[in-house]
């Protein structure tokens, strides 16, 4: 059982800071050490106090580019999110390039820019969504395909993505399952 201070926070930001402290330092490791140990969906930010930036990748989106031109990094959780809140930045910034993020990764960027990657186990993490979501209107899983999309779509609308989105991945060959792996893991 860890042993975190007693608080009425309960939030998952709250509970991984908790963890890394009790590491009494901020690196890979405790960084390592707080992942394997936080529950649920994350994709955690955290600023040293030297200008470096960690990224610890759970199961949630994120998105991370670089503009190779200017050196400047830029990062939400989803690429929709990004683009929007970049347009009209294009010509300041020059070509964008997509870093790849992995669930499981740990990647930090130093003050001078220079990325490097480590990993934690993230197999905790890998389990049947459909048993880990908590169905707001029902206490099963999805009957028929019709049900299973309108779960999907609801899972969906809480990443940011409208049911216009999911249906065009639909209309692209897409199945259920590998919207939802994207969702959860970046991967489709």
């Amino acid at each position: 059982m860890l042993r975190l201070p007693a608080s009425k926070i309960e939030t998952d930001s709250y509970i991984a800071v908790q963890l890394i402290e009790q590491k009494n330092t901020l690196d890979p490791s405790s960084l390592k050490y707080m992942a394997e140990q936080v529950e649920g969906s994350f994709a955690f930010t955290v600023l040293t106090d030297r200008d470096g930036l960690y990224f610890v990748k759970g199961d949630s989106p994120l998105c991370l580019v670089l503009f190779p031109d200017t050196g400047i990094y830029v990062y939400a959780s989803t690429e929709e999110i990004l683009n929007t809140a970049l347009l009209g930045f294009e010509r300041l910034l020059g070509r964008s390039q997509k870093m790849p993020t992995d669930c499981g990764e740990i990647i930090k960027i130093d003050r001078k820019g220079r990325l490097s990657r480590s990993t934690f186990d993230a197999a905790a993490l890998y389990c049947n969504h459909w048993d880990c979501y908590s169905f707001p209107l029902a206490d099963h899983h999805p009957q028929t395909e019709r049900e299973s999309v309108r779960v999907l779509k609801s899972i969906a609308a809480t990443f940011g993505y409208t049911d216009e989105m999911i249906d065009r991945l639909f209309d692209r060959g897409f199945t259920t399952d590998e919207i939802e792996e994207w969702l959860y893991c970046g991967e489709i």
